[in-house]
C-alpha cells in the first residue's frame, strides 16, 4: 500500500494489541524498530518478543515480552 494510506490506516482507532515475534536476520532486525512505532501510534499494547532489538527502546518497561517459544505465543 503506498505510504499515506498505510499513515491514515495505522493511525485508525480500534486496534488494542500488536504482536511482533522476532526471528534474527538482517530484514528483521531492520524492520523490527518500525514495529515498536507502528504498534504505538496504531494505539495499541505490544507484545514483542525477548530478545529482539526493540529491548534497548527506552519504554521497555512498558512492553510485554515474551520468549520466541510457540507455546507463550498461543
Amino acid at each position: 500500500m503506498f505510504w499515506g494510506v498505510y499513515q491514515s490506516f495505522i493511525a485508525q482507532p480500534g486496534r488494542h494489541l500488536g504482536l511482533a515475534p522476532y526471528i534474527e536476520s538482517p530484514f528483521n532486525s531492520a524492520r523490527s524498530y518500525t514495529k515498536v512505532f507502528d504498534i504505538q501510534r496504531a494505539g495499541a499494547r505490544g507484545i514483542y518478543a525477548e530478545g529482539g532489538p526493540w529491548g534497548r527502546h527506552q519504554d521497555v518497561e512498558k512492553m510485554v515480552l515474551l520468549p520466541m517459544i510457540e507455546q507463550a505465543w498461543v
